[in-house]
């Protein structure tokens, strides 16, 4: 269908399956968003925070998180993160720029505007847990990855950075390919 029919966002329901249950059951969502090259919001079932209340459809951003790196560039997601505090945020909404590594994260120029404002968070570790250890903590409710899929024998046992987060994302996951 989105062959026939491009569409400039994709939203896709997850169960964010891991271990055993994702090798025997694999994730639709994750397949569809991989093939289709489209951007793709995520709404995992287990989301703690989610950007529509099931109670009364209101619509809250209140925190973004942005894992930046040298590759894939980040210059998309980053924009994305800035536009969608644009048009959801009633207050400035904190934008993390998260660089997990040792030495300074990609240059990305930001500047604040009136319902946004960019910070820089450095961690080092494993990146997949330090996405998910600063989105617990500054009670974020979406993350935007660049992603690039794939890369390696390794990513196609255990999944890209951006599936192995969003398997266990406590919000809403949109996926910008680079």
């Amino acid at each position: 269908y989105l062959e026939d029919h491009p569409h400039d966002l994709l939203v896709l329901a997850t169960a964010g399956r891991d271990g055993l249950a994702r090798w025997l059951r694999g994730s639709v969502a994750e397949r569809v968003a991989r093939s289709s090259g489209t951007v793709t919001l995520f709404v995992p079932a287990s989301a703690e925070r989610d950007l529509v209340s099931l109670a009364d459809g209101n619509l809250t951003l209140a925190s973004v998180l942005v894992p930046v790196d040298h590759s894939p560039d980040p210059r998309a997601a980053v924009e994305f993160a800035r536009r969608v505090a644009a048009a959801l945020g009633d207050e400035r909404v904190p934008i993390a720029l998260l660089h997990v590594g040792a030495g300074d994260g990609p240059a990305v120029d930001v500047e604040d505007g009136e319902t946004w404002a960019f910070e820089r968070v450095q961690r080092t570790g494993d990146p997949v847990e330090r996405i998910l250890e600063v989105a617990e903590e500054m009670a974020t409710n979406l993350i935007v990855m660049p992603t690039a899929g794939r890369n390696g024998a390794l990513d196609a046992l255990r999944g890209s950075t951006t599936e192995r987060v969003l398997r266990h994302a406590p919000c809403p996951v949109l996926a910008v390919p680079a």
